[in-house]
């Protein structure tokens, strides 16, 4: 952003965006009129989407400069104090046991069923990096598994939570800033976190270069072609209006992912718990409910959909390595 069209956005300086960040396309109005359903950040926003088939990333315009992006989070909350420090990130039980049988036969599709220590199952434990930390719930997993972990928050009292666990090295501050040597880590991981950031292609870039060769990029985010984002519109939890900068679905991921240079790349969708419910809701509170909203019921008929080629479980998942 150039600065040439900045606006005052209720006191958040913003640039109208309406070019796709990936492919540079022109992008189509998904929602306009939106404001902040929950936490009450200033402004009015709309959704963009990127008309090429090929790609179709979503984003919020306009977007916010980087120096105004703070001010989006004043009242939010953020990760806890670090209560589930003792969360095993694995499937157990008859759960678990399907999981592993689909795993083998279905073994060109494997990193879907592999969820385990959100997807490094099977990875031989080295050298991790979490972006987007919090308290460190998983990085204490992690460490349980054998891995060397370090995490990176902005949150500075979630970093002193996660500065209490053992072997773990948390610290305060963004990715670029840490100046991580090139080969530093055999796998990244950012769950829910991406789709925060001002640049996505920055990002992968940053996570290729600093990671080994055969290093593992995980990231998980809200997929703008969710059956949920489909069904609640401009009320759908994943939005996150005006937090969540860029909404991607799995050829945004895998685009993002080829660029920086990753040489295999798996997307696929998740279908999850907690985003319908929170959509529903958020209807609900605007006085605008949605019919036919039963959340077991959607995530069953996205689960047989996703089995069917949809990709359209409420998160989407990238699994790349180097």
């Amino acid at each position: 952003m150039t600065g040439s069209r900045q606006i005052d956005n209720e006191g958040i300086l913003v640039e109208p965006c309406e070019q796709c960040a990936n492919c540079g396309a022109e992008g189509r109005l998904r929602h306009t009129d939106l404001r902040d359903p929950m936490f009450g950040a200033p402004g009015t926003w709309s959704i963009r989407q990127c008309v090429n088939p090929a790609c179709g990333l979503g984003w919020a315009d306009p977007q916010p400069l980087t120096s105004e992006i703070g001010k989006l989070y004043a009242d939010y909350y953020t990760h806890g104090s670090g209560a589930n420090d003792h969360q095993s990130y694995r499937s157990s039980g008859a759960k678990g046991i399907v999981k592993k049988i689909l795993g083998y036969l279905l073994f060109w599709n494997r990193p879907v069923f592999h969820t385990d220590l959100l997807h490094l199952q099977g990875k031989v434990p080295g050298r991790l990096l979490e972006v987007g930390c919090g308290s460190g719930s998983f990085l204490a997993a992690a460490t349980r598994a054998g891995w060397s972990a370090t995490g990176i928050d902005f949150d500075e009292d979630a970093i002193a939570a996660a500065r209490h666990i053992k072997g773990v090295d948390a610290r305060t501050g963004d990715l670029f800033e840490q100046g991580f040597a090139e080969n530093s880590f055999d796998a990244i991981v950012m769950n829910n976190v991406i789709e925060h950031l001002p640049r996505p292609g920055a990002v992968f870039e940053e996570c290729y270069r600093i990671m080994t060769k055969g290093g593992r990029l995980v990231m998980i985010t809200p997929n703008i072609d969710a059956l949920g984002h489909q069904i609640f519109g401009r009320f759908w939890r994943g939005l996150e209006t005006p937090r969540h900068l860029y909404l991607f679905n799995r050829r945004a991921l895998k685009s993002f992912g080829q660029e920086a240079g990753f040489r295999t790349i798996y997307t696929f969708s998740s279908v999850g718990h907690g985003m319908i419910e929170a959509s529903k809701k958020i209807a609900e509170n605007a006085g605008a409910p949605v019919e036919n909203t039963d959340p077991r019921s959607l995530r069953r008929k996205a689960l047989l959909r996703n089995i069917l080629g949809a990709s359209c479980g409420e998160w989407v998942v990238l699994v790349a390595e180097k």
